[in-house]
């Protein structure tokens, strides 16, 4: 297989290079922690929205068995990444043990 190291400029490469220059300079805007926890409640929100979205509509459409269990799937992986974002339940429920936490994350 011949590997093709081709490039060009383009818009998307521009783009591209501008965000890896710029995000490192973020920091120093010192954005207030009110935005900051706006921006994980809306993250949060989003990411339960898309799980039951995705799920509702697995269970509601007519799909054949491979494709229902690829949307399963994908209605889980939401969910595992709503769980990542609340660090599993610590940011809502803080004060319980470690072990309480390592149980939900293993589940």
């Amino acid at each position: 297989m011949k590997l093709n190291l081709e490039w060009r400029w383009s818009v998307r490469s521009s783009l591209f290079l501008l965000i890896i220059i710029v995000v490192p300079f973020v920091q120093a805007l010192h954005i207030d922690t009110k935005w900051e926890k706006i921006v994980e409640q809306a993250q949060t929100i989003f990411l339960f929205g898309s799980f039951v979205f995705t799920l509702v509509l697995t269970l509601k459409y007519p799909f054949n068995p491979k494709q229902r269990e690829f949307w399963l799937w994908a209605a889980l992986w939401w969910l595992v990444l709503l769980g990542r974002d609340q660090n599993w339940v610590r940011q809502m429920w803080s004060g319980y043990s470690i072990a309480v936490y390592h149980s939900i994350a293993a589940v």
